[in-house]
């Protein structure tokens, strides 16, 4: 075990607040939450843990590390899909066909629709998204507005269209009603200093939760969030 970069990693875990995250979902180990942050007792602790957890006990609290505790006290969440086969082995398949009236748009198949898309109420209003996040989505959301007092309103789950909103793209997963976007005014594509790295803690809880931020890819977006990486 390497105590000075397991140390190192980490302190960065701290610094994205995904390791705060798992406390605030109540999921994080006492003995690791009793030690100092970034330092080689929680190397030792976190080491510890995951010997618990039945993971390598490397002593890096990192995804691996966060899905055994997320499938230890969320053993009933669906699976969350990595790539674009499990994408549709896990949502189904809407097809790809743009729009007669809006190339940009697709044409979801009408079947995959009716058996798939369900009204989610997040926060005050309800939007159509697929079925497995209508109510995971609600209760991330509320756990991630308790924790931060951020309570960013909703711009879009369930919109059929390409990437970028061009035809020369791959579908958005916006398509199958598995992403969202939050305050697109105040964490719009390219903003490095929204309101979501404001408040951190906000998309660690998510991200803890087994969704992927769009903050972290490698054009930030951080308005978007997607239940599933690798797409």
């Amino acid at each position: 075990m390497n105590l000075t970069k397991a140390a190192a990693y980490n302190a960065r875990q701290h610094a994205s607040k995904r390791i705060e995250a798992l406390a605030a979902w109540g999921w994080l180990s006492p003995d690791v939450a009793a030690t100092e942050a970034g330092s080689v007792e929680e190397v030792a602790a976190v080491a510890a843990w995951q010997t618990q957890l039945g993971v390598d006990a490397d002593g890096f609290c990192g995804p691996q590390t966060r899905a055994a505790a997320r499938k230890l006290y969320w053993p009933d969440q669906p699976k969350i899909p990595h790539g674009a086969v499990e994408r549709n082995e896990v949502y189904g398949n809407p097809g790809r066909k743009p729009s007669p009236n809006d190339p940009r748009r697709i044409l979801v198949d009408a079947s995959w629709r009716a058996s798939n898309i369900r009204m989610m109420q997040l926060g005050a209003r309800s939007y159509p998204a697929h079925r497995l996040i209508a109510t995971e989505a609600p209760e991330i959301f509320a756990k991630a507005c308790a924790a931060t007092g951020y309570h960013p309103g909703c711009d879009g789950v369930f919109v059929p269209r390409f990437i970028n909103w061009s035809p020369d793209n791959d579908p958005s997963t916006h398509t199958w009603g598995a992403a969202i976007d939050f305050d697109a005014k105040h964490n719009g594509r390219k903003n490095s200093k929204s309101k979501m790295h404001e408040h951190r803690l906000w998309p660690a809880i998510w991200e803890v939760a087994g969704w992927t931020w769009g903050g972290e890819f490698r054009t930030t977006d951080p308005m978007h969030f997607q239940r599933g990486s690798g797409f």
